[in-house]
């Protein structure tokens, strides 16, 4: 499986660039950066471990740097549809965790997108990552009644609004089902 890094290196520098000396030939570094990146090393050309580093400078002006890395993760996403493929974005930005909430309420459970602070992961630490995963997919499983009354009702309008004339026990039927199948994981 691919793993491809995003680097927000203009808000942690090197310090995001821990572990990249252990990649492998199936990781991908995207290291983006501005001239208001701190501390810039020239380190990572020469120790990066087997994988494939590409380095993009973004121009200075309001978080463009932000907007770059997730324009880019976009487009990564949509370059791998067809690959199991991992995307991780380096920076203590929390506010990129959204933005994988997006991309995986869009894109599926296939699409994994996380954020954290380094490339490399104390074992603890992932520990503690796989575990948050895991409470977050039971959590999204869980859909409460006003939801699915909120769902119902919305289906029932769509239908009665649309161009084709459907009898209401058949837009009630179609709402239940559409509400009952709502926030099942095997669809």
């Amino acid at each position: 499986m691919e793993t491809h890094y995003l680097i927000d290196y203009e808000n942690d520098g090197k310090n995001g660039l821990k572990g990249c000396e252990n990649l492998s030939n199936t990781d991908y570094i995207h290291l983006f950066y501005t001239d208001n990146s701190k501390n810039t090393t020239l380190d990572i050309f020469t120790n990066h471990g087997k994988a494939e580093l590409d380095i993009k400078k973004v121009p200075v002006g309001d978080q463009p740097l932000d907007k770059h890395l997730i324009a880019y993760l976009g487009f990564l996403v949509g370059k791998n549809a067809n690959k199991k493929t991992e995307y991780v974005i380096i920076s203590s930005d929390k506010g990129y965790d959204k933005v994988g909430e997006f991309i995986r309420e869009e894109g599926g459970k296939s699409i994994s997108v996380s954020r954290r602070c380094t490339i490399a992961v104390p074992k603890d630490a992932q520990k503690k990552e796989e575990k948050q995963n895991v409470e977050k997919k039971v959590s999204v499983s869980k859909v409460d009644s006003v939801n699915k009354s909120k769902l119902n009702q919305q289906v029932q309008q769509t239908l009665s609004t649309s161009e084709i004339q459907y009898r209401p026990c058949v837009m009630n039927e179609v709402a239940k089902v559409v509400t009952s199948l709502y926030g099942n994981e095997n669809l």
